[in-house]
């Protein structure tokens, strides 16, 4: 069942897909995870999206479900609209722990979710007296819905041995990304050669294991940097360079501009 039961209501966040795409195609495409579900809800548009190492292609009216701590990014063009919902695990009431992309070609079924989503937006919004139980139980009814239009759908097959691999990689690289682990260091430990895991990874994804590895960490640099004052040194150690000095190097070459400069061009996002 998609439905956790038993966890107090905080930190949930619904917002367009737009406006959080503000800020550079980084804000979505790099690959990221969070501590808790994510749905995605995409209601115009198409593109690609990466889930743990493997990609998919999305178009109108999907719903994509991804779990706690399921390393992802996606596409979000100019004509690309609808929501994500951040379903915080430490403080929301129910959570979908089950990867899953359902596509909805019926208006019913478009309009029932819509509705869903935007319910617990405007609760959020106003957060009138008892919202919090309304949002609970909005989310409850929204998983047992989805988890019943799951029923009626065949599962595509993605249980390759490059499949196996490059998500096996991603769950290693979440957790260690910021180690200064190298791609061969994982290969290492998955018991194959840096060759054969960048074979695998461009099968699944169309990328070398070595750009998951490079967008994840970048990722975390970027955030850093913009939604955080910490000192640029504290940030090069936390995510496993040896030195300030070749951190910005790296990062320079990544994103095209050092991280004092980039700090500046995005601190006004800081509220």
């Amino acid at each position: 069942m998609y439905l956790k039961q038993d966890t107090p209501l905080g930190g949930l966040r619904y917002v367009a897909l737009q406006q959080l795409a503000r800020g550079g195609t980084w804000r979505t495409e790099a690959m990221r995870s969070y501590p808790f579900p994510v749905l995605l809800c995409f209601t115009k548009g198409q593109g690609r999206l990466t889930i743990n190492g493997v990609r998919y292609g999305y178009a109108a009216n999907t719903l994509v479900i991804i779990p706690s701590h399921a390393m992802h990014g996606f596409e979000c063009g100019r004509t690309t609209s609808g929501h994500a919902l951040f379903l915080s695990n430490a403080t929301s009431l129910s959570s979908f722990e089950e990867q899953a992309i359902l596509r909805l070609p019926l208006m019913a079924d478009q309009h029932e979710l819509t509705d869903f989503l935007e319910n617990i937006g405007q609760e959020l919004d106003v957060q009138n007296t008892g919202y919090e139980q309304v949002c609970k139980s909005i989310i409850e009814l929204m998983a047992i819905w989805v988890e019943r239009k799951l029923e009626n759908v065949e599962p595509k097959g993605r249980s390759g041995a490059a499949y196996r691999l490059a998500a096996s990689y991603s769950q290693l690289l979440e957790q260690d990304f910021n180690t200064g682990k190298t791609v061969a260091a994982y290969a290492e430990k998955l018991g194959i050669t840096p060759t054969h895991l960048s074979r695998a990874c461009r099968e699944t994804c169309g990328r070398p294991a070595s750009s998951l590895l490079l967008d994840r960490i970048f990722f975390e640099a970027r955030k850093m940097l913009s939604e955080t004052a910490l000192p640029i040194k504290d940030i090069a150690a936390g995510l496993g360079f040896r030195s300030a000095a070749y951190f910005t190097r790296a990062f320079s070459q990544r994103v095209g501009s050092t991280p004092s400069e980039f700090r500046r061009t995005s601190m006004p996002r800081l509220n």
